[in-house]
């Protein structure tokens, strides 16, 4: 087999506007410590996922409500079968849970980014940036783990979302129930099947 690492790692920000123009294989974290570090707000939740700018993108990334879709202005990607750079708006890379446009077309390689982030106080997007650090330790594996590879399922049962909601004290989003969740609940966690 053979692996590529991107290695675009431009990084402009123009704080005033709220604008970062970054290349696909910038570190995601990075990211998030330049623009908390400037107080722009939007990206802590990212703090502490691994891999590039690109890879969040092309999966769209999520963690706490929140994901890496909701901050892309435009995507410039590569047509591995015609070389041509198209640049899309936000409506034309289709993010949806988990995924992309780009996901769905391996032809496109993600080049570049630019992302819009609001203006905030950046003592107080570092302190969120850290809490979630804090929370994703609690929460997650440390040292070398599979990450996260269940989708949480929708679910249509009303009475079930209700029980999510009532054990979790969390509201359903998307009428969306947490994996985990219903692992535990059919007493699944830890087993090893096959």
């Amino acid at each position: 087999g053979l692996i590529i690492k991107m290695k675009l790692d431009d990084l402009k920000m123009d704080v005033s506007r709220g604008i970062i123009e970054i290349g696909a294989g910038v570190i995601l974290a990075k990211i998030v410590k330049n623009s908390t570090a400037e107080g722009l707000t939007g990206l802590e939740w990212a703090s502490g996922i691994p891999g590039t700018v690109g890879g969040a993108l092309r999966g769209n990334a999520r963690a706490f409500g929140r994901n890496i879709g909701m901050s892309v202005e435009t995507i410039e990607a590569l047509d591995i079968t015609t070389l041509e750079r198209t640049t899309y708006n936000n409506s034309e890379c289709e993010f949806v849970y988990w995924g992309s446009m780009f996901k769905k077309n391996p032809n496109l390689i993600i080049l570049s980014a630019k992302i819009k982030l609001e203006k905030g106080d950046a003592e107080k997007s570092q302190q969120e940036a850290r809490n979630i650090i804090v929370k994703r330790m609690a929460i997650h594996p440390t040292g070398s783990s599979a990450g996260s590879f269940f989708l949480n399922p929708v679910v249509f049962d009303e009475k079930l979302r209700e029980r999510f909601e009532k054990d979790s004290g969390t509201a359903c989003r998307d009428n969306k129930i947490p994996a985990g969740w219903l692992i535990d609940e059919v007493g699944l966690r830890g087993k090893k099947i096959g």
